[in-house]
């Protein structure tokens, strides 16, 4: 008995990974685990590339690589699970789909969506906050709405980073400005494992 309850505490004490924030407050961060069988398949951007390792693994398809063609379908196996993420170029209107009017976005974010579903079980990931400017921030704001809607009005579970990246805030963003730290990318890998393990 003694020594299982040993075990015990040894894991979590493993698993329980305090970080140090610069004023010197402390987080802890507990690793996710996450259990779905295929690995799941990652639709996103250079953060998604960020957090999948935290995850276990999995493919990761850049949107670049997707267009409106969605034949990257064909490779990921039919009943296991797609994580949909956008990052920071898509609130900036630098991607294929989303340098449209959010109306226009709702439709081909829609559609996507439901092709996914159709053969997938789909997790949604808002767009993280990452200090933006107040033009992105407006933007980022409506996407992240549609997201939500989007995963509500279809059941779909939907894993919300920005409030995360928010409530950390620089302390979550790594030198170049743009991409989450190694405490950033712990959260969202959380938020994200919550989704995973349902």
């Amino acid at each position: 008995m003694k020594r299982g309850a040993l075990l015990a505490i040894l894991a979590v004490s493993i698993l329980l990974i305090p970080v140090v924030r610069s004023q010197g407050e402390q987080y802890n961060i507990y690793l996710p685990t996450v259990n779905a069988s295929p690995q799941p398949t990652y639709v996103g951007d250079s953060l998604t590339a960020g957090y999948v390792p935290l995850l276990g693994g999995g493919q990761v398809f850049k949107w670049y690589e997707v267009t409106n063609s969605y034949t990257f379908f064909d490779q990921v196996p039919d009943g296991g699970t797609l994580v949909i993420e956008l990052g920071i170029h898509e609130a900036k209107g630098k991607n294929f789909l989303f340098t449209i009017d959010e109306g226009a976005f709702a439709l081909a974010y829609t559609k996507l969506v439901d092709r996914a579903a159709e053969t997938h079980n789909v997790v949604l990931v808002d767009i993280p906050w990452l200090r933006w400017d107040d033009t992105c921030y407006a933007r980022a704001m409506r996407f992240n709405e549609i997201i939500r809607n989007t995963a509500r009005e279809r059941g779909l579970c939907y894993a919300s980073i920005w409030g995360i990246m928010e409530s950390c805030g620089r302390d979550c963003i790594s030198d170049d400005g743009f991409h989450p730290n190694e405490l950033g990318y712990s959260f969202i890998a959380e938020s994200i494992a919550r989704c995973l393990n349902k």
